[in-house]
């Protein structure tokens, strides 16, 4: 990042206590293999040194490590939850200006929300709510990690998240989605 609040705000994102507000490990165990529940340093450190430690092992045959973090500034934002209902079927987060403009949409199916309300944590899993954020910064975050061992062995781990950070670099919104296969 090349803007100082800019690095503040991922630094927020990537440094807030995931597990205390959701109530999930860092980790889930399946099949013998390590999945990440969401993004924050230490589960990147984690992935970081297995894929130095496996890369050019040959065993996995090939590993793959991918982050990807946008950070950006934002005078207000609207972040809009959609849930079914008896007369629609639409599952989506959205979050756009508020002239209408949209800046990102994301499935919300198996997606873990919290919003911090004063000094505690408010889960909104599974709730509509249209909530409006003044001066702050929007990251969307991507991590994906898998291992393909032969042509019908492989583990994946992928992580989506999207964090509303205010003015002083606190977290305000956290919205993410884990997943993960083996074959």
């Amino acid at each position: 990042m090349d803007n100082p609040e800019e690095d503040k705000a991922l630094t927020a994102a990537e440094n807030a206590n995931y597990s205390g507000i959701f109530g999930k490990e860092r980790y889930w165990n399946g099949w013998g293999y390590t999945f990440a529940s969401f993004i924050d340093s230490e589960v990147l450190r984690h992935f970081e040194d297995r894929y130095d430690s496996l890369q050019g092992s040959g065993n996995p045959k090939r590993i793959e490590l991918a982050y990807v973090a946008n950070v950006t500034v934002w005078s207000q934002i609207r972040v809009v939850n959609t849930v079914p209902t008896e007369n629609s079927s639409i599952r989506s987060l959205t979050v756009s200006t508020l002239n209408g403009s949209v800046l990102l949409t994301a499935p919300n199916w198996d997606m873990s929300l919290a919003y911090k309300k004063g000094t505690m944590w408010q889960l909104l899993n599974g709730t509509q709510f249209s909530l409006e954020f003044v001066d702050c910064y929007l990251v969307d975050m991507e991590f994906r990690y898998s291992e393909v061992y032969d042509h019908l062995s492989a583990f994946f781990s992928k992580v989506n998240q999207i964090v509303v950070v205010d003015q002083d670099f606190e977290p305000i919104l956290l919205c993410l989605r884990s997943s993960g296969s083996v074959a």
